[in-house]
């Protein structure tokens, strides 16, 4: 990816193998449907199933994806914070693996971009 990403789209990941094509199938869509560039952090918590094998099969599909594997599990605060420093737009979210907040309700936070430094 030659530009800065607009948005960093953090994906924190234990144990969703069978989840995680959800998520980034949900990106690729979001992804058509914006002209702005978006990079994507899985980070997987040392899982002890195929959740990286799986993610890297999108490689292809979403430019911006980077896979961060670590062997050793360390909790959700620690993979989040791990993605944040590993991301690099303008403008950084997390998202669950399992999509339980569909990704397109980051466009309800985007427009106030210009008005807070942090919105939850």
């Amino acid at each position: 990816m030659n530009e800065k990403p607009f948005l960093s789209i953090v994906i924190p990941a234990y144990k969703e193998e069978k989840r995680i094509h959800k998520i980034l199938d949900a990106v690729i869509d979001y992804e058509k449907e914006h002209d702005f560039a978006i990079e994507v952090v899985v980070v997987i918590d040392g899982t002890p199933d195929n959740t990286a094998q799986a993610a890297e099969k999108y490689k292809e599909r979403i430019k911006g994806l980077k896979i961060i594997d670590r062997k050793e599990n360390k909790g959700k605060g620690y993979t989040v914070k791990e993605g944040m420093l590993a991301a690099s737009g303008e403008y950084i979210i997390f998202v669950d693996a399992d999509n339980a907040t569909p990704i397109e309700q980051v466009d309800k936070l985007l427009k106030y971009h210009d008005e807070y430094q942090v919105m939850i």
